[in-house]
């Protein structure tokens, strides 16, 4: 009897191909394969490519967030959290980032921890807002866009905790 191989037929031919050159080389040859996958909308294939891209090049913080990203989409929240985890790490200041791990915790059905996400993304980015209609949908994409807003002020900033608080409620 032969093996059984967790890993995917797809990663397993994109590995016998890119194994025989450099490191950063293959890293970047799966990252193709895997935004290749990820436009595909084959989220458990690209977020098993990232992963191998990461294991030749852990420091590509935006093909961690991409693997988060998969990883969400395709319905792995804990391995999703330890990448964005590991990425914020890296990128502490980075409101997308945030307001990621905010449409996590919402799908993990964590309100408050969104919530808080949601608040430090907009702290992050104060002149920008939030596409409330995509925080209210909890099986959206997880692609929201963020639009200018005018200068914040204290009452904006009250007026966008509340809005926060109801979006995710």
């Amino acid at each position: 009897m032969g093996r059984t191989s967790l890993v995917p037929a797809s990663v397993r031919a994109a590995l016998r191909e890119i194994l025989p050159v450099s490191q950063a080389v293959a890293a970047r040859r799966l990252i193709r394969r895997a935004n290749a996958a990820r436009d595909a909308r084959q989220f458990g294939v690209a977020a098993a490519l990232y992963q191998e891209a990461l294991r030749f090049n852990p420091d590509n913080v935006r093909a961690r967030i991409q693997c988060g990203h998969m990883l969400k989409d395709s319905g792995d929240l804990v391995g999703a959290e330890e990448q964005y985890k590991l990425a914020e790490q890296q990128l502490p200041s980075d409101a997308d980032l945030a307001l990621q791990i905010g449409h996590l915790h919402k799908l993990a059905g964590r309100p408050e921890r969104a919530e808080a996400s949601y608040a430090r993304a907009l702290a992050l980015s104060p002149g920008w807002r939030i596409d409330w209609a995509t925080i209210r949908d909890s099986r959206s994409s997880a692609r929201t866009s963020w639009t200018s807003a005018p200068p914040t002020t204290r009452a904006t900033s009250a007026f966008c905790a509340s809005r926060i608080s109801a979006a995710i409620r």
